[in-house]
């Protein structure tokens, strides 16, 4: 029989061991991986790997677990460095099912993981984007005993949550949340005040900006999450834009269309104010909204503010006229958020 590759390569010899002999089928987030799954079965290179009857029956002697921490572990050592000096071949072919599940979703060098995943090589892999690829190759190999797509724990329980508001959450964005990104930055008529949809590579570039945010002051744009259905609704958060040779922080907000006319940009925005002002700090909250997105500037009124100033934008090759929206904390009173 096949000599699996375990032990000296991990960090620690001391992984545990279950008792239970058999798979036990974890649930997570698994159903946000059904449209990455289904690209990668009509690729004909991915779609060939199957795990073989001694690969399962190593796994199911070893345990999810530990087969869990060997992920963590080859993800980490050989994936997730920004210089790999044999990006490319640093994947066996064969050896462990891990390696047969990297192969088959991309995750096996950094190329591959740019092309399928969208993030890109050359820096570093955050501990988000690397409990990713081990979220991705652990369903993978679920699935690869039983194909069915299994209920979806509320993926917020994962991330960094900031806020809850009483029908939302805003939580940090992560990689995963490309595919929900898209569906919101891809709609010619939620994203009319930035002239029409974003491509794939924008979308990208918009999700890394974020996260970038979150690096650099500890606060962005977050993900709004409804508490009743767990579904992935929007944007909203607080950024640093530039207004008169300075920078300031702006609270903004994007929702999925059929989400509009419900209130939950105010809720989201009036949360966002109150953790501006009390946990910021900062004493001066700003909106900088389109001349012709009138509902976000209903929103923006609705959170206490007043418009200040008009400036000229210059995007996507336009001259764009925004509505410079302001509100200071002495001018507010505690609010209740809704």
């Amino acid at each position: 029989m096949e000599k699996y590759i375990q032990g000296d390569l991990f960090s620690s010899d001391k992984v545990d061991k279950t008792t239970d002999k058999t798979i036990v089928v974890q649930t997570g987030k698994n159903a946000s991986l059904d449209e990455l799954f289904v690209r990668l079965s009509q690729s004909n290179f991915r779609s060939r790997f199957a795990l073989k009857a001694k690969d399962k029956a190593y796994i199911q002697e070893k345990g999810w677990d530990t087969i869990r921490q060997h992920a963590a572990d080859f993800i980490r050592k050989r994936l997730a460095p920004a210089f790999i000096p044999n990006d490319g071949q640093q994947t066996p072919m064969r050896g462990h099912p891990v390696f047969i599940a990297q192969h088959a979703t991309g995750c096996c060098c950094r190329g591959c993981f740019s092309k399928w995943h969208h993030i890109p090589a050359g820096r570093k892999l955050t501990s988000e984007e690397q409990q990713y690829a081990v979220a991705v190759i652990m369903e993978w190999i679920r699935r690869q005993f039983d194909p069915k797509p299994i209920a979806k724990t509320p993926i917020h329980i994962h991330m960094k949550t900031i806020l809850e508001t009483e029908r939302l959450i805003l939580r940090e964005l992560v990689q995963e949340d490309y595919n929900d990104l898209c569906r919101l930055l891809q709609d010619d008529e939620t994203m009319y005040a930035y002239e029409g949809a974003f491509s794939d590579q924008e979308a990208q570039a918009w999700l890394d900006k974020q996260l970038n945010r979150y690096q650099t002051y500890h606060f962005g744009l977050w993900a709004m999450i409804r508490k009743d259905t767990q579904e992935w609704i929007g944007q909203c958060g607080i950024t640093m834009q530039a207004y008169k040779d300075q920078e300031v922080p702006e609270i903004g907000y994007l929702l999925q269309r059929r989400y509009w006319h419900q209130g939950y940009a105010t809720e989201a925005a009036i949360a966002c104010r109150e953790y501006g002002f009390n946990t910021l700090q900062f004493p001066a909250l700003y909106s900088i909204i389109r001349d012709t997105n009138q509902a976000s500037q209903r929103v923006a009124l609705r959170n206490g503010m007043q418009p200040i100033d008009t400036i000229i934008k210059h995007y996507r090759g336009i001259y764009m006229p925004h509505y410079v929206f302001c509100v200071r904390k002495e001018e507010t009173s505690p609010t209740v958020i809704p």
